[in-house]
C-alpha cells in the first residue's frame, strides 16, 4: 500500500549550515511517496507545540533510514496497524516463513 504525504527536508546542507554559522535550519516540506511495507517502526515526533514537526510522525525504515512525516501520528498508526493487519491475514496462520 502506498502512503502519500510530505517529508521533511534540510534546506542547507548540515555541514554547510556549520561553516555558514547557522543556528538553525528550519528545513521544508516536499511531497513523498513511499510502501507502508518499508516501514518496521514508528513515534510521534514531537509533543511540543511550537515544533514544526508537532504531532506528526518519524518513520524507521528497514533500510535503516528515518524521516519525518506530515502525517499526524495516529491517523499513520491507525493506517499502518491496518497494513500490517491485512498482510498477516493474507499470509495465514498455515503458511510458514523459513
Amino acid at each position: 500500500m502506498i502512503h502519500k504525504c510530505n517529508v521533511h527536508c534540510h534546506s542547507v546542507d548540515p555541514k554547510e549550515k556549520d561553516l555558514l554559522g547557522l543556528n538553525d535550519d528550519t528545513g521544508k516540506w516536499l511531497p513523498f511517496a513511499f510502501d507502508l511495507s518499508i516501514v518496521v517502526a514508528c513515534k510521534l515526533s514531537t509533543d511540543e507545540e511550537e515544533e514544526l514537526a508537532f504531532n506528526c510522525t518519524t518513520i524507521f525504515t528497514e533500510f535503516g533510514d528515518t524521516f519525518i512525516l506530515d502525517t499526524m501520528y495516529d491517523d499513520f498508526v491507525s493506517k499502518w496497524e491496518e497494513y500490517v493487519t491485512g498482510v498477516d491475514e493474507a499470509s495465514g496462520p498455515d503458511d510458514l516463513e523459513l
